[in-house]
């Protein structure tokens, strides 16, 4: 049996053992990097510029907001131009000229069946064709304020103009007529507007001829026709909105 005796180790000449490269290998690799701390606490996000572009943002909104509600505001108090209603020069057996002709649109003289009211649609009939209402006159108040006098002076100054207007007293027979008439606003006031649009109309019944004189210059609306006076007036009375006056009536 062969005795076997590991080998002795071998000095180094300078008398030193040596170290094994497995040390080295371990004394050469990296240290783990740790992770670098602050004291400053992280930030949120919202810093100053942020906050100012986001408050800037917000005022462009609210402005573009405002913008487009004056717009539709403005849009939905503004009166639509109604279309010119066309009137017939040779009326048929009913007598009628023209119907649902707004309120800017009637002419000095106009003989009206169902009358309802000084700023309403009418149907314009010939004056010898039963009606209860005629536009009798236009006056413009003279000698008045720049600044509106209020609505009550206004009116007061409304009637005696329609009251001034000269009437063929035989047609008004035994009818309880009563006058009917518009006038300017404070807005309309505002913008020169002084004329009153005078009716006269029957209480419960009707009638077949005008009202005015047979001399006057809106009789030829009777057969239907108007006169080159009443056409320019109507002109200058489509030139403001219906809805820019005011309502009154009273009691002859």
């Amino acid at each position: 049996m062969n005795n076997e005796s590991p080998e002795p180790q071998q000095t180094p000449a300078n008398g030193k053992p040596e170290l094994s490269n497995e040390i080295f290998d371990i004394a050469n690799q990296p240290h783990e990097v740790e992770p670098e701390t602050s004291d400053t606490p992280p930030s949120s996000g919202w810093t100053g510029k942020r906050i100012v572009a986001l408050v800037a943002a917000l005022v462009v909104v609210a402005l573009i907001a405002i913008g487009i509600f004056n717009v539709w505001n403005n849009s939905a108090n503004t009166t639509a131009e109604e279309p010119t209603v066309s009137r017939s020069a040779t009326p048929g057996i009913d007598g009628i000229i023209a119907k649902n002709v707004p309120a800017n649109q009637l002419r000095l003289g106009d003989c009206v069946r169902g009358f309802t009211g000084p700023l309403d649609k009418a149907t314009v009939v010939t004056c010898t064709t039963d009606h209860n209402a005629q536009l009798i006159g236009l006056p413009k108040l003279e000698n008045q304020p720049e600044e509106y006098p209020g609505s009550e002076n206004v009116s007061a100054s409304g009637l005696d103009a329609c009251k001034a207007i000269t009437l063929n007293v035989a047609s008004l027979g035994t009818a309880d007529w009563r006058y009917e008439y518009s006038r300017p606003s404070k807005d309309s006031w505002a913008d020169g507007d002084r004329e009153i649009v005078c009716f006269l109309k029957s209480e419960g019944s009707t009638t077949k001829t005008s009202l005015l004189p047979l001399n006057s210059s809106a009789a030829a609306s009777v057969t239907g026709a108007a006169s080159s006076s009443s056409a320019k007036k109507s002109g200058t009375s489509s030139s403001k909105a219906s809805s820019s006056k005011a309502s009154s009536s009273a009691k002859d």
